[in-house]
């Protein structure tokens, strides 16, 4: 961890077998997500890449989850490097948001508008922004 910077990167190491490369019916022998995590004065951004799958999909809980416990203002998860999401991630994702929702923790999420779609039509409580710039604009009282 970077103590002048308040950053720290946590890459998950590789969890499993049977995940497939985006953009092919094949299989790879493993699956993993990588998770970076950088904090400001009002905010906290967690980004995701890799696939979140059966083989993944605790990492992912386990890195969601650690960010809202962690920060009372405002969580932004960008997922925009993430090339898989599958059901049991965008279970995972409604779960951690709802419950940051009830505690009180505004969550932005960074996407792309494929899953921008998935998330409005499930119901999910999060403000949805297309890049990390706009998503930084939701903290700002001015910006709403």
């Amino acid at each position: 961890m970077d103590e002048s910077m308040g950053q720290y990167s946590d890459t998950s190491h590789p969890t499993g077998v049977g995940a497939r490369p985006a953009g092919t019916g094949t299989s790879r022998t493993t699956a993993h997500i990588s998770t970076a995590h950088t904090t400001t004065t009002s905010s906290c951004v967690q980004r995701f890449s890799g696939d979140v799958d059966l083989n993944t999909v605790a990492d992912f809980d386990a890195a969601l989850t650690r960010t809202v416990a962690r920060h009372n203002a405002t969580v932004i998860f960008d997922l925009t490097g993430v090339d898989f999401l599958g059901a049991c991630g965008l279970e995972t994702l409604a779960r951690v948001c709802t419950d940051a929702t009830r505690a009180g923790v505004r969550v932005v999420l960074v996407c792309e508008p494929a899953l921008a779609r998935l998330v409005r039509m499930c119901d999910i409580p999060v403000a949805i922004r297309s890049s990390i710039d706009e998503a930084y604009g939701i903290g700002d009282p001015q910006a709403r």
